[in-house]
């Protein structure tokens, strides 16, 4: 289950939104019988790394008014590259006690 929220398929095809006049957004799953579809929000910053190391883009669940509703928990995913079209994102993460890289690919729209 990625971020705490859905299998990986669901996020294939899933709509994402970068608001950055206040660093909010939203990603949307499409319902399916695998996936609990509907709007997620979210509160993004970009942490710039030292030079040796990759920027990441975390976030945390924020609700439709931009509370926090995780907690104080959050995500971390490698800025893997970013242009003005498009963004690959990288997490690692544990499959069955293995690790595992999941590549994330967005096309601005």
């Amino acid at each position: 289950m990625l971020f705490n929220d859905v299998e990986d398929i669901c996020l294939e095809g899933s709509e994402w939104f970068f608001r950055d006049n206040n660093s909010t957004g939203r990603y949307t799953i499409a319902p399916s019988t695998l996936c609990n579809g509907g709007d997620r929000y979210i509160r993004w910053s970009v942490v710039e790394r030292a030079e040796n190391y990759t920027s990441q883009l975390q976030f945390k669940f924020i609700d439709e008014r931009n509370k926090d509703i995780s907690g104080g928990l959050g995500y971390r995913l490698n800025i893997e590259t970013l242009t003005e079209n498009m963004m690959v994102l990288k997490s690692n993460v544990q499959v069955d006690g293995q690790p595992v890289t999941v590549v994330y690919n967005f096309t601005k729209k």
